[in-house]
C-alpha cells in the first residue's frame, strides 16, 4: 500500500508539473532494436509515473494507429506519404544493402551488377500506392521487412533491406551483404508522425530528441 501511495503522488507531481499520465507510441517494427531499447531504458528513469502503451506493426500500420487517434505519436521508416491528417518530423535515417543468401548464387566476392540482379527474383515490400524500383522481372511482396528476410535467408530471393534488420540476431548468419555497381541506395529516413493540431507532449518530444540522438550514434559506431 505505501509502494502504491507513493506511485500515485510521483504521478500527481508529473500531472502537476505539466507531464502525462499516458503515452501510447506506435512503432514500425522494422526500426533499429538497440537504439529502441536504449530510449526506453532512459524513459523509464526519466518519467517513471507515466503509463506506456507500445504498439508494434508495420510502417502502415503505425501511421494508421496515430491517425485513428490509437496513439499520439508514431515512429515509423518514412516509406510513403504521411496521413492527411498526421503531421510529421524527420529524426534520422538508417542504411540500406543489398542481402543474398549464403551460398546464393549471387554469393560472391565481386560487385553485382544490375543484369546480374534482374536475372533473379526480387523481394520487395508492398506498401499500397507505393512501388520501390524493380530490377527484375520476377518479383515477391510482401508488408513486412522480417518475411522479406526470412524469405531471402531461405534462398528465394534478393532484396534491399535496411543494414538493421540485416544484422539481426538469427538472420545475420545466413544472410550476405552484397554491393552493386551503378545503384546508389539512399538511406531509410526514419521519422515521427502526430495527429495534426494536437502539439506531442514533453515525453513524446523528448523521445523524438533522445531517438534522433541514439539513431546518429548508431550511424558511427
Amino acid at each position: 500500500l505505501l509502494h502504491q501511495a507513493q506511485a500515485m503522488d510521483h504521478r500527481a507531481r508529473a500531472l502537476a508539473a505539466g507531464g502525462q499520465a499516458r503515452l501510447a507510441v506506435a512503432l514500425d517494427e522494422a526500426l533499429p532494436y538497440v537504439p529502441l531499447a536504449q530510449l526506453f531504458k532512459e524513459l523509464a528513469a526519466r518519467f517513471p509515473a507515466m503509463e506506456l502503451t507500445v504498439l508494434n506493426g508495420t510502417a502502415s500500420e503505425v501511421a494508421g494507429h496515430v491517425a485513428a487517434q490509437r496513439a499520439q505519436v508514431a515512429f515509423q521508416f518514412d516509406r510513403a506519404p504521411a496521413p492527411a491528417t498526421c503531421a510529421q518530423r524527420h529524426i534520422g535515417s538508417v542504411p540500406q544493402t543489398i542481402c543474398v543468401a549464403k551460398g546464393h548464387v549471387l554469393d560472391g566476392t565481386a560487385a553485382l551488377t544490375r543484369r546480374q540482379l534482374a536475372a533473379h527474383r526480387q523481394l520487395l515490400m508492398h506498401i499500397e500506392g507505393v512501388e520501390d524500383t524493380v530490377l527484375s522481372p520476377a518479383v515477391w511482396r510482401s508488408n513486412s521487412f522480417y518475411v522479406i528476410a526470412d524469405m531471402v535467408a531461405d534462398g528465394l530471393g534478393w532484396a534491399i533491406l535496411p543494414v538493421n534488420i540485416a544484422e539481426f540476431g538469427d538472420l545475420r548468419p545466413h544472410l550476405r551483404q552484397r554491393a552493386c555497381e551503378g545503384l546508389a541506395l539512399p538511406p531509410l529516413t526514419v521519422r515521427m508522425l502526430w495527429l495534426e493540431g494536437l502539439a506531442p507532449g514533453a515525453e513524446a518530444l523528448w523521445m523524438r530528441q533522445r531517438l534522433a540522438e541514439l539513431l546518429a550514434l548508431m550511424a558511427t559506431a
